[in-house]
């Protein structure tokens, strides 16, 4: 015969026992309201802004504009026809044939750069200086990619001024290398840059460095100042230098340096293996 064993509990604990879930969810419940209360109070949180992309310059068009603008012009009012067949493959066919300039007197372009330029989705608006016989002109340019990517100038062209300058900024003063060594390797790099003397140069390069010769050679007289740019990492060398025509230049090169053991050169002026960027 099995025995059964009676518990007995009260009705309030009963009760209360039945109720326990109930009550958990209603705290719960509480604490999250509170916590809802507290972020209103507090305000919303503020989210770091994601990375807004920078489009860079859109080289093509700014080829295209400078083309067009040695066109445009190159204005002879002997050859209209041929000059208006020539800005056909540039101009939309909403304008007119000769793009906005009807010539009275023949005007030649001697050259063109592109300074400045603006981008606003497919649209571009590229600043090019040409210098022409009367002058030196600028030309504020608009150039369009169609959903293909073909290039247009899709409205007249503007003449604009010159790009803002500033004649009375200075360049920041830097302080001098006190190290010897650092600045008999920054004096003796650009010596032997500026003579095409890879030789020699290359005894004073780091293993990274890429560094491509001018196609001029000058042969420094005297190294002036040796600054530092950037403490540890880049310094500045003023030369004095003299042609092989006898022309004096003032050269100013900045070498990035890196000390490895001793002091060597990770670039001069700059980075011909480039690709460019933002």
């Amino acid at each position: 015969m099995s025995l059964v064993k009676l518990t007995t509990h009260s009705r309030r604990a009963l009760r209360l026992r039945a109720l326990a879930p109930r009550i958990a969810f209603c705290s719960v419940a509480a604490i999250l309201s509170l916590a809802g209360l507290r972020a209103i109070a507090s305000g919303p949180v503020e989210l770091p802004a994601a990375p807004r992309p920078v489009a860079g310059l859109d080289i093509g068009a700014g080829a295209f504009a400078e083309g067009f603008t040695r066109v445009y012009l190159s204005s002879d009012p002997d050859r209209t026809m041929s000059r208006e067949r020539e800005l056909s493959g540039y101009l939309s066919r909403s304008l007119e044939p000769d793009g906005g300039l009807r010539a009275e007197r023949p005007v030649e372009v001697s050259w063109t750069a592109v300074v400045g330029q603006t981008r606003s989705g497919p649209k571009s608006t590229v600043t090019v200086a040409a210098q022409t016989g009367e002058g030196l002109a600028y030309l504020a340019v608009p150039v369009r990619r169609d959903p293909r990517g073909f290039l247009t100038v899709p409205s007249y062209p503007a003449l604009v001024g010159p790009p803002a300058t500033n004649h009375q900024d200075e360049a920041p003063e830097e302080e001098d290398v006190e190290d010897r060594a650092l600045r008999a390797v920054a004096a003796r790099a650009v010596a032997n840059y500026l003579a095409g003397d890879g030789r020699d140069l290359a005894a004073d390069l780091s293993r990274a460095a890429v560094v491509s010769l001018p196609a001029q050679r000058l042969r420094v007289r005297s190294t002036e100042e040796v600054t530092w740019v950037e403490r540890g990492q880049r310094v500045a060398v003023l030369v004095a230098a003299r042609d092989e025509t006898g022309n004096e230049w003032t050269l100013r090169y900045e070498l990035g340096v890196v000390r490895s053991g001793r002091w060597f050169v990770r670039s001069v002026a700059v980075d011909p293996a480039s690709r460019g960027g933002v």
